[in-house]
Formats: C-alpha cells, sequence, structure tokens
C-alpha cells in the first residue's frame, strides 16, 4: 500500500509542478519522473523474478551461500529501480546542458 501512495505522491507533484514554470518546479518534476521510472522498474522486476523469467540461483552460487538473507533480498529487489531512477537523473540532466 505504501508504493501506491508513494506512486500518487509522485504524480501529483509532477501534475502540481508542470502548472509553474520556476527551477524549483522543474526539480520536483524531475523527482517525481524519477521516482515514477523506479516504480515501473520494479514493478517489472518484481514480476520477473517471481514469475520465474529471472532466477537467482547464479548469486546464491557465487555468494555461496543456500539461500538469501533478508537483507541480501531486499538489495536484490530494490537495487534495479534505484540504479533506473539514478540512470534517467544522469540522462535528463546529460540532455539539459546541451
Amino acid at each position: 500500500m505504501i508504493f501506491v501512495a508513494v506512486l500518487l505522491a509522485a504524480l501529483a507533484i509532477r501534475a502540481y509542478a508542470n502548472r509553474r514554470p520556476d527551477a524549483a518546479s522543474q526539480t520536483g518534476v524531475l523527482v517525481a519522473n524519477a521516482v515514477v521510472v523506479a516504480f515501473m522498474t520494479w514493478v517489472a522486476w518484481f514480476g520477473l523474478l517471481f514469475t520465474g523469467k529471472i532466477r537467482l540461483e547464479w548469486l546464491t552460487r557465487w555468494l555461496g551461500v543456500a539461500r538469501l538473507d533478508m537483507n541480501s533480498f531486499r538489495v536484490v529487489l530494490f537495487t534495479p529501480p534505484l540504479a533506473a531512477a539514478a540512470a534517467y537523473l544522469v540522462i535528463v540532466k546529460m540532455r539539459s546542458s546541451r
């Protein structure tokens, strides 16, 4: 439920900030868009993991453990969305600096 609230808050901030032309509002739009990108990536990653399209046996073999503990599982679950949001921010900043 918290993810839905975060997504709705990001969309609301984005809608509000799009109506204002100042720099702070544009930063709000950028952050809200990064949250939406991270959320969409997380949904896709979660779906791929739990439908079995992506397997993590290679990671457990590489780490030398039988199962991932909760902290490792959180890292596996949340790293791709954070990386996607960071990549989005870098790409937007590179395009706006031209």
